[in-house]
């Protein structure tokens, strides 16, 4: 009696680790709720997500100083282009010897038309229209984006990814590998390099 007693509770006593096995393994699998609205609204403006979902967006604002001709297009050599954010409809200007995004209605025509260069050994470089500075990145400077370049280097050397969903990712070579370029700093209006699996930002290139 008392053998058989003992087998029946390590029955259940099995039973129930299998049922809370099971529970565990829907639990690891199921899918995370979207992010609430307040939490979208405090991340807006800023690329902090590894998912390209969250620098995507479709309704951006409008763009006076971009001629309304301008169509995004795929960047090419003798190009010159305004690159535009997609998720936030600002462009990358050069004012006052600083690459940063501005409104579009704010930057100055010149400062953001960027010639599309390809170098010797085939990487896209982007020159500023008046200046003539490359946008390059600046290791030196918390791996922030300038303008400051008057020659090819490897710090200006882009490689332009398509994105399924729209737009384009300005990869920058980094040791053997890419990083992408993503928006940062307090106001969101810095170009840094993104940080190792981190999407970074899309892009969309106007014609001028």
């Amino acid at each position: 009696m008392k053998s058989h007693s003992l087998n029946a509770q390590e029955q259940r006593a099995r039973s129930l680790r299998r049922t809370l096995a099971e529970r565990q393994i829907v639990e690891d699998n199921a899918v995370a709720p979207p992010p609430s609205s307040s939490t979208t609204s405090q991340t807006a403006g800023r690329d902090s997500s590894t998912s390209p979902a969250a620098d995507h967006r479709p309704d951006r604002p409008p763009s006076p100083q971009v001629p309304a001709q301008a169509q995004p297009t795929c960047p090419y050599a003798g190009g010159t282009f305004i690159i535009r954010h997609i998720k936030t409809g600002r462009v990358i200007s050069l004012q006052d010897g600083m690459l940063r995004l501005h409104d579009a209605g704010k930057a100055h025509d010149g400062g953001s038309h960027w010639r599309c260069i390809e170098s010797p050994d085939l990487w896209l470089e982007f020159r500023n229209a008046v200046s003539a500075r490359f946008i390059e990145t600046d290791w030196w400077q918390q791996r922030q984006f300038g303008a400051t370049g008057i020659l090819h280097s490897d710090d200006a050397k882009f490689c332009v990814r398509p994105h399924p969903g729209g737009g384009y990712r300005m990869l920058v070579k980094y040791e053997t590998g890419f990083r992408p370029m993503l928006t940062g700093g307090n106001l969101g209006d810095r170009l840094v390099v993104a940080e190792v699996g981190v999407f970074g930002s899309l892009w969309e290139f106007l014609e001028v």
